[in-house]
């Protein structure tokens, strides 16, 4: 194939009507600024469209909630399409969950280089430059998210074909249709399900909205040269990035040590960051020897107990979390540990009961938690309960290693465990709790 080479931007899940969301507390002077995040985001993918003069902008659905958004996302989008209309380029839009073109008011009209794709058939419209056609961009709207249909949808012959579509995807299916690049959307996070020859790409959102969507997020421009090779470039456009962390703690590390080194985590995130960039970084702390009792443990016990991650967090805050570009401090964890010492679940102590009962729920996954409540108490424990249902395994696991990780930390003290070992006949709950 060949032909003129040409330019074009792929975005998706702006979600124009959903906050961030994910922390505790907002801190007053970054709440705008959180509030702002998703719009900000949206406002550089449009200035990016101008500044890198595209032919045209791919929107792989979940834009915007016509009911959820509030009037400024509406006169946001709005205003953006029109500048992208005044400046010639063409926007091809598949509906998501979100957005069906089948409830979009006729009190917003859309400006007239806006291309809807309808939810019942799959519809192709070219892409032009003044010297002619550069492109065939085929695509449906998909407001139930069922996985792709790939069969619906037909290459041009001798035509660069971009496929548009919304939901989860068949690779397979994908790499028969003969399309060259799938624009897909419907994952927040990025992810290229196919690379060579055929392209499938999910771009994800322009803004993560919690811990879950962290690292760069913003859209994606794609170069497609004179003789149909495809050159993609993510670009961040996103206000308020997420961070997740995740150190292993050396035996020997103190109080002292780990706030110098969150501190010098703090400093080269703000190095790397852009002027107006706000990161919000969390931690998980992990220790690999686990058998034996070092200023390590120590210290993760204090962690998970309270009090000493908010001081850490407060002194991470006051240093990183005003300046320009911004690094809040969200939330330090220490991870519960994955092995105890068989020894501790042989004790005739209120541990070893513990640890006990935490085994045998761990052996018996159908086994339910049994809960001892005061008559006073049990219409408020009983509302609860259907709130915080378990929803998994895996969940379950991870609530009784925590459990078991709280008892050990509040009843074990100081004591110190280098002399302990974890015998053989302890393999069964080792594997379980590794396994979480």
């Amino acid at each position: 194939m060949s032909g003129r080479p040409f330019r074009f931007l792929h975005a998706s899940d702006l979600h124009l009507e959903l906050p961030l969301h994910g922390l505790a507390e907002v801190p007053e002077h970054l709440r705008d600024r959180f509030l702002d995040a998703p719009y900000a985001a949206a406002r550089k993918l449009f200035e990016l469209a101008l500044s890198e003069d595209v032919e045209f902008v791919v929107l792989a659905g979940d834009v915007l909630n016509i009911q959820a958004a509030g009037p400024h996302s509406l006169d946001l989008l709005l205003s953006q399409l029109q500048r992208l209309h005044d400046h010639k380029i063409d926007v091809f839009w598949a509906g998501g969950r979100v957005d069906q073109p089948t409830s979009w008011p006729a009190a917003a009209p859309l400006p007239p280089n806006v291309h809807l794709f309808a939810e019942t058939e799959t519809i192709a419209y070219s892409a032009r430059q003044d010297l002619g056609t550069v492109a065939s961009i085929v695509g449906s709207s998909n407001p139930s998210a069922e996985i792709i249909r790939a069969d619906n949808y037909h290459p041009e012959a001798g035509q660069f074909t971009v496929g548009v579509a919304y939901g989860p995807c068949d690779p397979g299916e994908l790499k028969q249709r003969g399309i060259d690049y799938w624009a897909l959307g419907g994952k927040h996070n990025s992810s290229t399900p196919l690379q060579n020859p055929t392209v499938a790409h999910y771009c994800g959102s322009c803004q993560g909205r919690n811990s879950a969507e962290a690292g760069p997020h913003g859209c994606t421009l794609v170069s497609v040269d004179g003789s149909g090779g495809i050159h993609r470039q993510l670009i961040p456009v996103d206000a308020v990035r997420w961070q997740n962390e995740i150190l292993e703690l050396p035996d020997t590390m103190t109080e002292d040590q780990l706030l110098r080194l969150l501190r010098d985590q703090c400093r080269a995130v703000a190095i790397q960051s852009e002027a107006d960039q706000v990161t919000i970084v969390s931690w998980l702390l992990t220790d690999s020897d686990q058998l034996t009792d070092t200023h390590s443990d120590l210290l993760a016990a204090r962690l998970r107990s309270g009090g000493l991650d908010e001081d850490i967090l407060r002194s991470l805050r006051e240093e990183f979390g005003s300046q320009q570009p911004c690094v809040w401090a969200a939330s330090i964890e220490a991870e519960p540990p994955s092995v105890l010492p068989a020894g501790w679940y042989e004790e005739d102590t209120v541990l070893g009961d513990l640890l006990r009962q935490v085994q045998s729920l761990q052996r018996d996954p159908d086994k339910p938690f049994q809960v001892e409540v005061d008559d006073s108490e049990a219409a408020v424990f009983n509302e609860l309960r259907t709130v915080l249902r378990i929803s998994s395994t895996e969940e379950r696991n991870q609530i009784l290693k925590r459990v078991a990780s709280l008892g050990v930390d509040l009843l074990r003290g100081d004591r110190v465990l280098s002399h302990e070992e974890l015998p053989a006949q302890a393999s069964y709950s080792t594997q379980n709790w590794k396994s979480v």
